[in-house]
């Protein structure tokens, strides 16, 4: 898929709000924005105006690929094939250079 970069002036309150519902609905904000002019888009082509009662759900279904990797990732943690948890940065550089990465 062909994405092109939007650059639009927006007020700083309503650029927060979209970041943070999209954080809430487990979103990138980009993924957000594009939902809902896709939305608008959809629901309002060939009218005079959009109004101001718009409702959108976002909806963001995993890939096979990501599924899958996912399960695999859950499957080698139970199988203790994944790294520790670390507390910090500096054990988890420790950690690696002990495996020779």
């Amino acid at each position: 898929m062909n994405h092109v970069i939007l650059s639009v002036p927006i007020d700083p309150v309503v650029k927060r709000k979209a970041e943070e519902k999209a954080e809430k609905d487990g979103v990138s904000l980009e993924y957000f924005v594009e939902s809902v002019l896709d939305k608008v888009l959809k629901d309002f082509i060939g009218k005079k105006t959009i109004g101001t009662d718009i409702h959108i759900r976002l909806t963001e279904e995993p890939s096979e690929y990501f599924k899958k990797a996912i399960k695999k990732a859950d499957k080698d943690r139970k199988e203790g094939k994944g790294s520790p948890l670390f507390k910090n940065a500096k054990e988890s550089i420790e950690w690696l250079e002990k495996q020779g990465i």
